[in-house]
């Protein structure tokens, strides 16, 4: 669904969330509520998949597909295995369908039976987590399986009460991570069927779940990953590229594999040569600056990198203002100014320069090393986000692996930046119905003043309206 979301909405989004808890999706700025709003991100994790659909079965393609995506060394597991450099490592167990014979969400006709985010009664009321919570129940009594097994990791790399991970590929609802704990609707079952016969046991709770497709990029969201998209479109900004301003296709962008910790980063300050291996297996990233303002660079190129990722190969320059992070309980809405935080509006903390050494037309064959050096475009100069100029870098060689050799000079500005142009694939457009979207509102207008005498009654409202948590199932 490409909903354009109404401020008012954008805003009730982000006022679920009790102060009690840090901001559920917030680009990993906080690691300490790993459980209940992030899963982990290193080490082994059992993930239960289940599949749901309202008054029918899977089809036979549609079983197929999940059968073949979630199997052991299928795309899931290797992708994400990939993309961690090894340092984390998904299991997935995919349940049999859990199928509702009617719509199991509340005052939603039979023909009609889909979660919008206009749906405000629905997200803050429960039904969404009871309907998680049927999902569970099912799979743990008519199905059988043990959801104990399901905890086998958490922040330290032990169980720790949380599911590692829990997807549900559904009808009802795709395209959305829901932070059902930051909403004061964490879901907890019993482990067991015998426990629930005997209403005792140790529960196993959820804190945050994806309805997917797509998957890759709403497993993401499960980290602490937020959105990286171009905020209204068409206004100039460019979309960062990686996973998390793209629905599917690329991979994880250098900022990202930063915070999570799945690259190395290396200090570059000093003129010369310098070589960088393609950041998929190698995970080297290089910066320029210190924090609070410095650039990333990545080399996006390999076979790894031909295999996951729909963009062009080549250096990728992020530039990154850390200063501009909004803070509070409340993540990536700015409540003061009235707005929701896109990451490369003015002014950024996230931007992106096109790849270097990349021209439109150019046939990258299938070996994803970067595209033949060319005179025109293989020399940039390194920037801040408000323009102040770092260092110019120019690629001068690449070896059969797609390793670039790099000169930096810290000192002298390139002579001139051409203008780089590059086809891929057409990009859907993005799915804006997903409620991680609320750090940039997902395409809705969340500029103006009108935002903050709102915020107040919207608190008033959720703290009347909310339900007590109830008791394991």
């Amino acid at each position: 669904m490409n909903a354009h979301l109404p401020r008012a909405l954008c805003a009730l989004l982000w006022l679920a969330a009790p102060a009690a808890f840090s901001a559920p999706i917030d680009q990993l700025q906080s690691l300490d509520d790993i459980g209940p709003n992030k899963i982990p991100h290193l080490g082994d994790s059992q993930v239960l998949i289940i599949p749901s659909r309202v008054g029918r079965d899977l089809t036979d393609d549609e079983r197929t597909h999940l059968q073949t995506h979630y199997a052991p060394d299928g795309p899931f597991q290797r992708y994400w295995t990939d993309v961690s450099r090894g340092a984390y490592v998904p299991h997935p167990v995919l349940a049999d369908t859990v199928v509702f014979d009617s719509c199991p969400l509340e005052d939603r006709p039979e023909d009609d039976c889909r979660v919008t985010l206009e749906d405000l009664g629905l997200l803050i009321s429960g039904n969404i987590a009871d309907v998680v919570r049927q999902m569970l129940v099912a799979v743990r009594d008519e199905q059988g399986l043990d959801l104990g097994q399901f905890d086998i990791n958490g922040k330290d790399q032990a169980p720790d009460g949380y599911f590692d991970a829990v997807v549900i590929d559904t009808d009802l609802y795709g395209g959305i991570a829901l932070p059902l704990a930051a909403f004061s609707q964490g879901v907890s079952v019993l482990r067991t069927t015998a426990d629930a016969a005997a209403g005792q046991g140790a529960p196993i709770d959820v804190g945050i779940v994806a309805f997917v497709p797509p998957d890759q990029h709403e497993y993401a969201h499960l980290f602490g990953f937020i959105d990286h998209y171009d905020g209204q479109g068409g206004d100039g900004r460019p979309t960062i590229t990686g996973l998390m301003g793209h629905n599917q296709g690329p991979t994880l962008s250098a900022y990202s594999r930063m915070v999570i910790g799945w690259g190395t980063v290396q200090d570059l300050s000093e003129a010369g040569d310098v070589e960088l291996a393609p950041v998929m297996p190698s995970g080297e990233i290089l910066r320029v600056g210190a924090p609070p303002r410095y650039a990333l660079l990545e080399n996006r190129a390999g076979p790894q990198h031909a295999e996951w990722d729909s963009e062009f190969p080549g250096l990728y320059i992020y530039a990154i203002d850390e200063d501009q992070l909004p803070e509070g309980e409340l993540g990536f809405l700015r409540l003061l100014e009235g707005e929701l935080y896109y990451p490369n509006k003015t002014p950024p903390y996230l931007n992106v320069n096109l790849p270097l050494d990349c021209l439109r037309g150019q046939d990258l064959g299938e070996t994803g090393l970067p595209c033949e050096l060319l005179d025109d475009g293989r020399q940039r100069n390194i920037r801040l986000p408000d323009g102040t100029f770092l260092g110019s870098v120019e690629v001068t060689g690449v070896d059969g692996d797609g390793a670039l050799t790099l000169h930096f000079d810290p000192t002298t500005e390139a002579p001139a930046e051409a203008v780089i142009e590059r086809t891929a694939p057409p990009e859907p457009e993005p799915e804006l119905n997903d409620i991680v979207v609320m750090n940039d509102c997902g395409g809705c207008d969340a500029t103006g003043p009108a935002l903050v005498p709102l915020a107040a009654g919207l608190l008033l409202l959720l703290g009347a309206r909310r339900r007590r948590r109830p008791p394991p199932a």
